[in-house]
């Protein structure tokens, strides 16, 4: 009988993103129903998930090989319609992918929406609230998680 072998694991981790409110600039969009807004994100380009308000959940952005210059973004578009209403950019190295990132800490706040997808990194520091609108409260975490021989997240 032949020992079957076991694939390999590894240890990792995951960026969780949730998005739990918009806030539009007043006196534009009052009448927008905020259920109707989507929030896309991605890792660089590849798109992770999206949730709404309505049923909101935190998303995983697995950051197994991740690169130095990698971002993960958000973007605010109507389920709809796909009317575009902002996106934000936020490099994995400078604010997650560091020593100085407390795992499991939850870090929330309000962030800025930029009208450009290609000009939209966030710059600012975390846990810091902007205060221009369009803006997103969002929460970010980094979770340590055990990859299996796939790449798949086995263990959370």
């Amino acid at each position: 009988m032949r020992k079957q072998r076991s694939g390999k694991f590894s240890f990792g981790y995951q960026l969780n993103v949730r998005v739990q409110d918009i806030d539009f600039e007043p006196g534009v969009l009052d009448d927008k129903d905020k259920e109707e807004v989507g929030f896309y994100t991605y890792r660089n380009m590849k798109f992770v998930d999206c949730s709404d308000l309505e049923s909101p959940h935190t998303i995983m952005v697995p950051l197994r090989n991740a690169k130095p210059e990698e971002v993960v973004r958000i973007i605010v578009q109507n389920l709809e319609d796909e009317e575009f209403f902002g996106s934000i950019s936020v490099p994995l190295k400078k604010y997650f992918l560091n020593d100085k990132i407390i795992k499991n800490h939850e870090y929330t706040q309000w962030m800025t929406l930029f009208d450009d997808p290609e000009d939209d990194e966030f710059d600012g520091d975390l846990e810091e609230d902007d205060p221009d609108h369009p803006k997103i409260l969002v929460t970010f975490s980094i979770t340590e998680v055990q990859y299996g021989p796939a790449g798949n997240v086995v263990n959370q």
